[in-house]
């Protein structure tokens, strides 16, 4: 690297949607060996961009100037896991970069996008008929083009599909994927693990922020058929996903507290 210049992240957050991203940027955020991009928003979503691989220096001036002090540098973009081209575009530029993902039970994760998306006046059908209307949506505006795409509750659960490329392109032990319950479930442990896949001491503990970005669930009910049906959309996704990275997905078949409550009177 040359005097001066800025240096190259080290890694990226790079998804899921509506699955805890901002929660563990907040909290790596504090551990003094990291340095992480910021402002959080707008993300930079650099990736994405079709002329990309002729802006690495705008990218690294821009995003990570000032960071050559720290060991593991990083940003947070949830698009590129859903975008089609990014991980071709990561390996491109920088070959040796980490990727986290955060991966949350998909049938929750597509409800919490649907609150989401009302919650900013973006929805207006209600839950299951906006999940019947996916596919001719996205067909006018399919995941992964430049604009937002609020409305993706049944693909960007998908993650079999949105993860194969890197994959394919990346070595396995540059990859590491988080459940988001398990994330929650025990947050110190898991970011200490995650802080020493970065190459920071696990052993220093940053203070764990408050839950990001959390939107009520009120819009939605469901009978018992329709929880079903939920869930059934992901089964066999949720096996492939399964058998590409090796995690036990079986809890994945069966409904969260939290969808359960959705059944409730």
């Amino acid at each position: 690297m040359n005097p001066g210049a800025a240096p190259a992240p080290t890694f990226l957050i790079a998804g899921g949607q509506r699955c805890g991203t901002t929660w563990l940027y907040q909290a790596l955020a504090g551990h003094a060996q990291i340095f992480l991009a910021s402002p959080p928003r707008p993300e930079p979503k650099f990736f994405v961009a079709d002329d990309c691989l002729n802006r690495r220096d705008e990218y690294l001036r821009r995003w990570f100037a000032g960071a050559g002090a720290f060991p593991a540098r990083g940003e947070k973009s949830v698009r590129y896991l859903e975008h089609p081209r990014a991980a071709q575009n990561i390996h491109a530029l920088f070959p040796d970069i980490r990727l986290l993902f955060v991966l949350r039970h998909p049938a929750e994760r597509a409800v919490s996008n649907y609150e989401y998306t009302r919650m900013h006046h973006r929805e207006e059908l209600d839950f299951e008929a906006a999940l019947e209307a996916e596919p001719q949506r996205l067909a006018r505006q399919p995941l992964g083009a430049k604009e937002s795409t609020p409305h993706a509750y049944l693909a960007r659960g998908q993650y079999h599909e949105m993860l194969v490329p890197y994959f394919h392109t990346f070595p396995r032990e540059q990859l590491r994927i988080l459940l988001y319950e398990d994330l929650f479930a025990e947050p110190a442990h898991q970011l200490a693990r995650v802080i020493g896949f970065l190459g920071a001491d696990p052993g220093v503990r940053p203070e764990l922020p408050q839950r990001q970005n959390e939107s009520p669930w009120n819009q939605v009910r469901l009978d018992r058929s329709g929880l079903q049906r939920l869930l059934a959309r992901f089964r066999e996704p949720n096996q492939r996903l399964a058998t590409l990275t090796g995690l036990d997905l079986d809890h994945w078949d069966r409904p969260t507290s939290r969808l359960e409550a959705l059944t409730e009177v």
